[in-house]
């Protein structure tokens, strides 16, 4: 089960996994360099959090979880490059952006290799010599912004989620299926421009906007012959999500996936999977 830090990587990313033990929760940190641990030490002992050490393992009591996440976030982040002040750089004020847009861009930029920071006002900064393929990833992502999208409710909205979960279930079990690619694809399409449904958690929404978006873009992928991967960090899919995965997992429950890198039709119909289950819960 993978926290925060992204599931794929890079060469200047940290990343972590955890995953559940009885009453304990376990942070693999392998890999990490012994300025980073030491900064995470140094920030344990600071916030006086009871640990432990296990090689290269960090365990926590359950309680504990999201705050040695939140710790391990910031170390993280601390540890990303950052821009050089003096060089040109252009900055997109995304602080009213809803937030599984913003993780879809991040991801985005991370596998794309362009540097990027934050400032305290929500801007995104990265140099100037990279806003045009910024401005592509926006138009290619589809993404909106704050923009509340088309109300939708009654049978015309029902309808609209039955067909994507009829298509997302037939394609979590064969993801060769044209008529549920095509009816899949096209039912997104409208998912993506809807306003949160009335009476639905917003969260909840956007995390199944999300995912369905990564089906969309592992669909089209596929139809364009490129390679694609997919993981399951739990940043990219909401808080909700991942609490609800450990439930699962304090239950006894392994759930699909998690922390496994998958290409091709895998990936799509472990998303798809993902789709159809939270459809389930929502209909």
């Amino acid at each position: 089960m993978a926290d925060s830090s992204q599931g794929a990587g890079s060469p200047q990313q940290l990343v972590y996994w955890w995953e559940p033990r009885g009453d304990e929760r376990v942070f693999d940190l392998a890999g990490w360099p012994e300025e980073a641990l030491a900064l995470v030490r140094a920030s344990l002992d600071e916030d006086g959090m009871a640990h432990r050490w296990e090689a290269g393992t960090l365990v926590v009591d359950a309680a504990q979880r999201e705050d040695a996440a939140a710790l391990l976030d910031d170390v993280v982040a601390a540890s990303m490059p950052r821009l050089d002040g003096d060089s040109d750089r252009t900055a997109y004020d995304l602080a009213d952006w809803p937030d599984y847009e913003v993780e879809v861009l991040l991801g985005a930029l991370e596998d794309g290799g362009i540097l990027h920071e934050w400032t305290e006002d929500g801007e995104l900064l990265v140099y100037e010599a990279d806003e045009a393929r910024v401005d592509e990833l926006f138009e290619r992502l589809d993404l909106r912004g704050p923009d509340p999208g088309i109300e939708l409710d009654g049978e015309v909205l029902t309808d609209l989620l039955t067909n994507l979960f009829v298509a997302a279930d037939k394609l979590s079990e064969d993801a060769d299926d044209a008529d549920a690619i095509i009816a899949a694809h096209n039912a997104i399409l409208e998912v993506q421009q809807l306003a949160v449904p009335y009476g639905m958690n917003p969260d909840s929404w956007q995390v199944l906007v999300a995912d369905a978006a990564e089906l969309r873009r592992l669909i089209e992928a596929e139809a364009g012959g490129s390679e694609v991967r997919t993981g399951r960090p739990e940043d990219a899919r909401g808080a909700d999500a991942a609490d609800a995965d450990d439930d699962a997992a304090d239950d006894g429950q392994d759930a699909d996936n998690d922390g496994v890198e998958l290409t091709g039709n895998a990936a799509i119909e472990a998303v798809a999977g993902r789709v159809s289950d939270r459809l389930r819960r929502l209909l």
